[in-house]
């Protein structure tokens, strides 16, 4: 898997490790659950319905996340801390590799899109796909990688995923 862990620390199992060592990202294994909670002023926001909706989507999936909200919350207050970082986008993911559970936190580049998007908008592609399970936020690295390569291809910004009925169903 790409590791896209930024800044000089991340977190694994509550263990705080530097970004130079990656290896761990390495023996993720589908399928991954994942969260992306915004973070400003040192405040994760809207964590404890983050936290629910990981839970939720974990049951979903059919497995059973090994650290509580309490300990995940200390993760990324660490994370937080160690980086001196204040202002960023932290993801949790969660996947097991050979039935050892691993919990990642970590920063990841973030973009807020300036004031005159909005007003001008931006350009979109149609791409079209569906989630097996759109109840629960899985990580697919190959739709990712499939994605990207679009909206490359076509200079976009976003791409709007679109069911085998025709319908926009989120963006990607």
């Amino acid at each position: 898997m790409k590791v896209e862990a930024i800044r000089q620390y991340f977190i694994l199992n509550g263990e705080l490790i530097p970004t130079s060592h990656p290896e761990a990202f390495q023996n993720i294994k589908e399928p991954v659950i994942y969260e992306v909670i915004r973070v400003i002023q040192g405040v994760p926001l809207f964590l404890e319905d983050h936290l629910e909706r990981m839970k939720k989507s974990a049951e979903l999936v059919g497995v059973c996340l090994h650290r509580d909200d309490e300990e995940i919350q200390r993760d990324i207050m660490q994370l937080i801390e160690a980086n001196e970082e204040k202002n960023l986008n932290v993801k949790l993911l969660y996947s097991s590799s050979e039935g050892n559970p691993m919990l990642f936190v970590y920063f990841i580049k973030s973009f807020y899109p300036p004031e005159e998007y909005y007003k001008e908008g931006i350009h979109t592609i149609l791409f079209n796909y569906e989630r097996e399970n759109p109840n629960a936020k899985v990580q697919r690295s190959s739709f990712r990688e499939q994605v990207n390569e679009e909206l490359e291809k076509n200079k976009a910004f976003e791409a709007l995923l679109v069911n085998s009925n025709g319908y926009v169903t989120e963006g990607s």
